[in-house]
């Protein structure tokens, strides 16, 4: 799932490389499930936060996580539709127990106990994710004078029939070869037309 989702953030990933910085984020509640978006974690920094998504069958679980099972018997969270009435107070409890933990660990406590949790990356973290490097989703690329960069791999993985991820041509690479194969150019017309300045 991950591997897709990369794909999917390709766009960010090339902008992060192009433009020299991190992408400003968008909106994080998914749904009307609380917990259901991201959360600040310690140190505070502008990407320090965790998406949390516990369903209803995963609360129990999720508030033995954070230490605060007597919120099992608050009216105010009992439910799926009263923790969404309430979801102001209840991401703020959950966001003082965050502030207090590295976005690494709640994903670590989190995954332990059946919480789907994720540390939010901004894309240089995505770029250099050695989970995404050993699954080839994030590979290293030959780009002639431009020297290396990153780009996103394939996400479906057939062992019969790899991806072969390749760099795109440079302005005129390919030049000779669609003269000659196109347009039926022999090597006398093609340098001709270089003489001429006309390619």
């Amino acid at each position: 799932m991950q591997d897709a989702v990369v794909n999917l953030c390709r766009v960010s990933l090339r902008d992060h490389q192009r433009f020299r910085h991190v992408p400003p984020r968008t909106g994080n509640q998914l749904g009307r499930n609380v917990p259901g978006t991201t959360y600040p974690c310690h140190p505070g920094g502008p990407n320090d936060y965790v998406f949390i998504f516990a369903q209803p069958q995963m609360w129990a679980n999720f508030l033995g996580v954070i230490g605060m099972p007597e919120l099992a018997d608050d009216k105010r969270f009992a439910t799926l539709e009263a923790r969404w009435e309430n979801r102001e107070t209840l991401n703020e409890i959950i966001a003082q127990w965050t502030r207090q933990r590295d976005k690494h660990e709640i994903m670590r406590t989190m995954g332990e106990a059946g919480v789907p949790c994720g540390a939010t990356q901004d894309t240089g973290e995505v770029l250099a994710d050695p989970h995404l490097q050993a699954r080839e989703m994030i590979v290293d690329l030959e780009y002639g004078r431009r020297g290396a960069y990153k780009t996103v791999g394939c996400p479906i993985k057939l062992s019969n029939s790899p991806a072969e991820i390749t760099r795109p041509p440079q302005l005129g690479e390919h030049t000779d070869d669609v003269l000659r194969e196109i347009l039926q150019l022999d090597d006398d017309a093609i340098a001709r037309l270089r003489e001429e300045n006309i390619v």
